[in-house]
């Protein structure tokens, strides 16, 4: 499937209910028909999701991620996403849902047994310390992006959202921020996906799905 020697960057998430993502496919087109946009939703080259852990990977280590997280997904519950409220950061605008235990982790599970197929590998733009200090990083980021490849993992830096759209602008956003209608309070997690990730973050191609296994959590 990939060169030996290339690296992929790549994402599991939570796959999201179909009335989540069918809402959240409806509200993004609907703002990307009228404002300009990076992306807009649309559930065949750009997937609703819900990011546990993005990283950038050796492609020879495709199988180990594949095997690394059907270990993991067979030892957890089904779990539930209840909505906490939508935020912009940037152009993006994003639905964001409370960081329950079983969340939690669930997600440091996947960090602490994907992070190694990186090969300490890490993104060229977290390799430039000019960009880090521009865009702002603590050192608490940055010593995530040392130790995991990316800024916004484990104990209060990981934060379960859904992205509806990134718009050019940021005064476009502010615009309609709170003009958008959310109602769906809660919904279950059932699978997992694993997908290849654009450079803005977006799903572009799905890999593979996991089934969590309701008869877990158990002992690691």
């Amino acid at each position: 499937m990939f060169m030996k020697k290339e690296y992929i960057k790549l994402a599991l998430s939570f796959q999201v209910s179909q009335d989540a993502s069918d809402k959240a496919i409806f509200i993004s087109k609907k703002f990307g028909s009228k404002y300009k946009s990076k992306f807009i939703l649309d559930g065949k080259n750009f997937y609703p999701h819900i990011t546990i852990y993005p990283a950038d990977y050796p492609a020879k280590n495709l199988q180990y991620i594949l095997d690394g997280i059907e270990n993991v997904s067979t030892r957890f519950k089904p779990v539930k996403m209840i909505f906490s409220k939508i935020e912009y950061h940037g152009g993006y605008i994003m639905v964001y849902f409370e960081q329950t235990p079983e969340i939690q982790e669930l997600h440091k599970r996947i960090v602490e047994t994907l992070d190694g197929f990186r090969d300490n590998y890490i993104n060229d733009k977290y390799s430039d310390l000019e960009y880090l200090d521009v865009k702002g990083f603590n050192n608490l980021e940055k010593e995530n992006i040392k130790k995991y490849g990316y800024p916004y993992v484990m104990d209060c830096y990981y934060h379960p959202h859904l992205s509806l759209i990134k718009l050019e602008d940021v005064e476009d956003v502010k615009t309609i921020i709170d003009s958008i209608d959310w109602d769906i309070e809660s919904f279950d997690i059932n699978k997992l996906v694993l997908h290849k990730i654009a450079e803005n973050g977006a799903a572009v191609e799905i890999i593979k799905k996991f089934n969590l296994d309701k008869h877990g959590p158990i002992k690691f």
